[in-house]
């Protein structure tokens, strides 16, 4: 590649491909969640998608909104999460058929929602947008914020209760209910946890890119989910 393109080592390009991989890590934290649970969820993007719009125009049409822009988006991801969970454990959808359903419920509904106009990050507070343009020891904030989360996730699904049942859900169902582990919770929780992270993804990520449409974030699912298999998630 260097040969082709002498900017391929270059450190510029190096913080690029770093900010896209830390993207990519965080949003593949989430995933983890669901498919210890044995299913699929392809509605991340459009999750990011949802929550980076409606929270930046809300914070756009109501300034005083911007300490709780936090809040309001893991409130976003909780629901739609939830949604999705719903979906596979009550209505008994298979997940890939649930969550490609609900991948173009949410995205029709900001493309309504959005009316083919933009937002910016104007309006929220300094320190998103500050976080946004940060280098720590050189490196993107993202970077660090990615590494952060993914060893947090990490340890809790080693160390907590309901992390350990997601392990034993997914390697045995059958066992786990007799075992008496509700699979309907344990699934759920999974989508909600997965929802909440893809929430804070698409804030962060709307962010950086400061201009926010409809589109944003269009195509990360299979790639989310790539990470995740190639992280050594089983699927």
């Amino acid at each position: 590649f260097t040969a082709a393109r002498p900017r391929f080592l270059t450190w510029d390009n190096l913080q690029s491909v770093l900010f896209t991989a830390a993207i990519l890590a965080m949003a593949a934290a989430g995933q983890t969640l669901v498919v210890l649970t044995g299913n699929l969820d392809l509605s991340v993007g459009s999750i990011m998608r949802v929550t980076a719009y409606v929270v930046f125009d809300l914070t756009g049409q109501a300034p005083g909104l911007g300490p709780w822009v936090v809040p309001l988006a893991l409130t976003i991801g909780v629901v739609l999460g939830a949604i999705n969970g719903f979906l596979v454990t009550v209505l008994q959808i298979p997940s890939i058929v649930a969550t490609l359903g609900t991948l173009s419920v949410y995205r029709g509904f900001v493309s309504f929602y959005a009316n083919a106009k933009e937002v910016t990050v104007g309006e929220l507070p300094g320190w998103i947008r500050g976080l946004a343009a940060a280098r720590w020891l050189g490196l993107s904030s993202y970077v660090w914020i990615a590494v952060v989360l993914v060893i947090l996730v990490g340890i809790a699904l080693r160390t907590l209760p309901w992390g350990r049942r997601m392990y034993a859900y997914g390697s045995n169902p059958r066992a786990a209910y007799f075992y008496g582990l509700s699979s309907g919770r344990i699934v759920v929780g999974a989508y909600v946890g997965a929802g909440a992270i893809a929430a804070l993804v698409g804030l962060l990520l709307g962010a950086q890119v400061g201009n926010i449409n409809s589109l944003l974030a269009s195509g990360i699912e299979l790639q989310v989910l790539a990470a995740v298999v190639i992280g050594g998630g089983s699927v």
